[in-house]
């Protein structure tokens, strides 16, 4: 599996960004006797996915997250990130919170799957590991 690293920075301040804006919450305040929550993997990866779709306007209909049904023989798997690019081969995206011990293993199994909604086979997939500032809220 490749590692890409390029852009991580951008990415991981395009989330905390979004995650802010969906909180209501000023970036400003750093209160830290403010009461504080946890962002979930699953709602990164929504904040993730309108991010993907925002960049290409053929995007928009391809990108599904958290979607079961999404794999050819595996019903009940369901990957954090698929992009199925018109034109191109599938990408699984797999995220998880840092210290990230299983996202390696979850990228690696979703590759040689097919996908249910077009019959593309998978064969690139991202391993993205979120740094754990992004799991906590203030």
């Amino acid at each position: 599996m490749q590692r890409i690293i390029v852009g991580f920075a951008v990415v991981c301040s395009l989330l905390e960004i979004e995650l802010m804006e969906d909180q209501k919450t000023p970036s400003c305040m750093g209160n830290e006797s403010l009461s504080s929550s946890r962002n979930s993997e699953q709602s990164v990866n929504f904040v993730l996915g309108s991010i993907i779709r925002a960049k290409n306007v053929r995007w928009i209909n391809a990108v599904e997250t958290e979607k079961t049904r999404m794999i050819v023989d595996s019903p009940g798997k369901r990957p954090d990130i698929a992009v199925s690019h018109p034109g191109g081969l599938p990408v699984i995206i797999e995220t998880e919170f840092a210290p990230a011990r299983t996202v390696e293993v979850d990228a690696k199994t979703r590759l040689a799957t097919t996908l249910t909604k077009d019959g593309k086979r998978i064969e690139q997939t991202v391993a993205l590991c979120i740094p754990e500032q992004l799991a906590t809220e203030h």
